[in-house]
């Protein structure tokens, strides 16, 4: 989940202290979150709910947070 404003998309990278960890596999804007959302392939130890990771956007970086899924609860 996109803590600052963007879309995450595919194939953007994942980054965390500055070093690739993965890439964005699908996103899009959440309208119920009011924010943007993703799902993406990292490293096990880096998938923990609350992970502070950066999404490659454009040329530049906006944080996200590792969250569990599904996004919304019914």
């Amino acid at each position: 989940m996109l803590d600052d404003r963007g879309f995450p998309r595919q194939g953007y990278g994942l980054r965390c202290g500055g070093v690739e960890i993965g890439h964005v596999t699908s996103g899009t804007f959440s309208p119920i979150l009011g924010k943007g959302i993703g799902m993406g392939y990292v490293r096990h130890d880096l998938a923990v709910p609350g992970t502070q990771l950066h999404v490659a956007l454009r040329g530049n970086e906006a944080r996200a947070t590792v969250a569990p899924l599904p996004f919304v609860k019914k």
